[in-house]
């Protein structure tokens, strides 16, 4: 995952003459730098120096009601980050909840979008193994989507040291979460009265498929109260998130599995005549390999091993009175 170098403002004086009138809506952008082209858009949208959601414009009564970013077209490890600030009203997408009594947290809001991330593909959309004329194995890069999950909520005391936990982490657990609750009556007659039930519409989360990418927080004012608004940013890939490595090597191992004295599998360069050629030179690129170190012939699907490189962790405390 690329890291964030720089936030750097993208002047535009007309906009900053327009937004002093504090009326309407105004749009200011920001250039956010990368040290690589594999960020997502969420990572650009809560970089340091971005505005948070809600937060005010200097004294005016313009506040930040949307927030979206872009790939730059000629440097890919670049986003743009778009700002909209609108009057107080506009801006509100649903009316205020009530605090309800005893919460910790209240007025929870859930949304999703769609991010766009590259990664490099080793085989075909039959399994098979990409090669150049060469037989050699080449990668190429392909643009895949995940699916972000944002979480808001308001609190009196937000629980930052959970938030920092589950940072970079993904679910130990399943992870449910409440989407609607809404009323069925189903009509009752001259004896029997209404029934009401009460139904829910949830979604579940297998373990490992749900990362929190993101976090960020600002003080916002809450029926005359000041409290903090916790922004959450979750990153859901269906297939979790281990990732699949191609079996590439320089070596193949022996034809009868040979060991040395400690019992280690000994390893033989791969050369050109392994793969076809002539000489026993080594090979100038990595080959594919099956599960028992051996050569794949071309065309034939490749072999891949997992690797778990995001840690695990509970999310009970996190999103408690959220699932």
């Amino acid at each position: 995952m690329a890291k964030w170098l720089k936030t750097d403002p993208i002047r535009d004086r007309s906009a900053e003459e327009d937004v002093r009138s504090g009326t309407g809506r105004e749009t200011q952008h920001y250039r956010v730098f990368f040290d690589g082209p594999d960020a997502y858009a969420a990572n650009a949208v809560y970089s340091p120096g971005i505005p948070a959601p809600d937060e005010r414009l200097g004294t005016t009564n313009l506040y930040v009601s949307n927030r979206s970013s872009r790939q730059d077209d000629n440097d890919p490890s670049v986003w743009i980050v778009e700002i909209v600030y609108s009057t107080y009203p506009d801006q509100q997408q649903k009316p205020k909840e009530p605090r309800p009594e005893g919460a910790k947290k209240w007025n929870i809001d859930l949304s999703a979008t769609s991010v766009a991330y590259q990664e490099d593909v080793h085989q075909d959309r039959d399994g098979k193994a990409i090669l150049n004329v060469n037989d050699e194995p080449v990668a190429q890069t392909r643009t895949e989507t995940d699916e972000q999950i944002n979480v808001s909520f308001h609190t009196h005391k937000p629980d930052f040291e959970a938030i920092d936990l589950c940072l970079g982490k993904c679910n130990d657990a399943p992870i449910t979460l409440t989407l609607t609750t809404y009323k069925v009556v189903t009509p009752g007659d001259e004896e029997t009265p209404d029934t009401v039930e009460w139904q829910t519409t949830t979604r579940t989360f297998a373990p490992e498929t749900l990362k929190l990418d993101a976090r960020s927080w600002n003080l916002v004012y809450d029926d005359g109260d000041k409290v903090t608004k916790i922004n959450l940013v979750f990153l859901y890939k269906k297939d979790t998130w281990a990732s699949k490595i191609p079996n590439l090597s320089y070596f193949k191992q022996g034809p009868n599995g040979e060991t040395d004295e400690k019992g280690r599998k000994k390893l033989f360069p791969i050369t050109e005549r392994d793969i076809g050629g002539t000489t026993d030179n080594p090979v100038n690129a990595p080959q594919y390999l099956d599960a028992n170190g051996k050569i794949i012939p071309p065309g034939s699907p490749i072999v891949t091993f997992t690797a778990n490189m995001v840690p695990v962790t509970s999310f009970s405390t996190l999103l408690e009175e959220i699932v």
